[in-house]
């Protein structure tokens, strides 16, 4: 699935409360490369994707929950709000070097509670 979202370059998602992951990897569809010292790497790249917003997702947990890399070489827009399940938003390491913009309001809905 992954592979074939690389023209992918917007990704919008709210309220979709059964959405636990963006990316579930399946056993040999991912591209395994080589490190600098001769083990197996494993990375996915979304060439494209410029803005990956996420609103109100109840049991969403992470963009992928496998120990890949995710590369972003395009992605300046960040926004992720009520996402109460969320602790981070992958297990590998994150890549994005033009990241500029970001909104992190994991708990919008606690924070008015609070005020009552």
């Amino acid at each position: 699935m992954a592979n074939s979202l690389v023209a992918l370059e917007s990704l919008w998602v709210c309220k979709c409360e059964a959405l636990v992951e963006i990316v579930g990897i399946e056993e040999g569809t991912l591209d395994v490369e080589m490190d600098t010292e001769g083990m197996a790497s494993s990375r996915i790249v979304f060439p494209k994707l410029s803005s990956l917003e996420l609103f109100s997702l109840g049991r969403f947990r992470m963009f992928c929950s496998q120990n890949y890399e995710l590369v972003f070489p395009s992605l300046h827009k960040l926004v992720i709000e009520d996402c109460p399940a969320m602790s981070r938003l992958c297990s590998g390491q994150l890549n994005a070097p033009k990241l500029k913009y970001t909104v992190n309001n994991l708990f919008a809905d606690a924070d008015a509670e609070d005020e009552e």
